[in-house]
């Protein structure tokens, strides 16, 4: 869990005397697995923030105590200097612009008007969500000062590495490493899907590279109804050790297929004996 601050709120303890300030917005980095983004997840948060100190009732001084007005600045929170016939403001040095005085701070948040506690929250993630998209919870931020209104929470979403599936919008891609005899022939196999594993045709004649899809197998749709697909590149896997047996019949596919080139390797050559002269 990583919690951020991200916005300014009302600032640190008296600093702005009686001014009602917004607290701070927060940021936490919720990181979930693939298969929740598809699902959808209702998940409870722990977030520290400040919250309004019920000891003072965020007034940051002692019960029966007040805030007294600043005596060098009379309230403004601004004393001015004349140097000759220029004049400056410059910041009450006494009450840091506050305009007032706390002469009896709070002792259970030291005069902040704000304490520091955790909350626990419930959060639904809605099913599709993508990589880095923010949910915003209105007024779970941190307290308000002097009676100011909350900062909001936003919930950043880290979807964790998958293992096979990568994502691109709502298709989930995945390598497929299939034979040499498989593509020539054609056949059937079985592939991972989210949730469990289908059957996927591939076809005689498939060709290394080629994206074979499973419709509707995918991510579900963020703001519409339906489904991505689960796409599967097919990768060529050549055998690295070769039996007696398996190079015999290799070498006898050879010789049968030298005067059968494919229509690849044809048109190579012919751009070749062109580029030849």
């Amino acid at each position: 869990m990583r919690l951020l601050v991200t916005g300014a709120g009302g600032g640190r303890g008296r600093g702005r005397g009686a001014r009602a300030a917004r607290g701070e917005d927060l940021q936490y980095e919720l990181k979930i697995t693939l298969e929740d983004a598809a699902a959808g997840l209702e998940t409870k948060l722990q977030v520290p923030r400040l919250e309004r100190c019920e000891a003072c009732a965020g007034a940051g001084v002692e019960p029966g105590s007040r805030l007294e007005t600043c005596d060098m600045c009379r309230g403004s929170g601004e004393v001015r200097r004349s140097h000759g016939f220029l004049t400056v403001a410059q910041t009450c040095p006494r009450c840091q612009g506050a305009g007032q005085l706390n002469r009896a701070p709070c002792r259970e948040c030291r005069g902040e008007g704000r304490r520091r506690t955790e909350r626990l929250l419930n959060v639904k993630i809605p099913a599709g969500i993508e990589e880095r998209m923010q949910l915003r919870v209105t007024g779970e931020g941190s307290g308000g000062v002097n009676g100011g209104p909350p900062g909001d929470l936003y919930v950043l979403v880290r979807i964790r590495e998958h293992e096979l599936f990568t994502r691109q919008g709502a298709d989930l891609y995945c390598d497929l490493p299939v034979s040499f005899v498989h593509l020539a022939l054609g056949h059937e196999v079985e592939v991972p899907v989210l949730g469990g594993t289908m059957k996927l045709k591939i076809p005689a004649g498939t060709q290394p590279n080629d994206v074979l899809r499973l419709r509707g197998k995918g991510m579900p749709h963020l703001r519409q109804r339906g489904h991505g697909d689960a796409c599967y590149r097919v990768v060529l896997e050549v055998p690295q050790k070769l039996n007696a047996r398996q190079r015999e019949a290799l070498a006898a596919f050879e010789a049968a297929s030298k005067e059968d080139r494919g229509p690849l390797a044809s048109a190579f050559f012919e751009r070749m004996k062109k580029l030849l002269g």
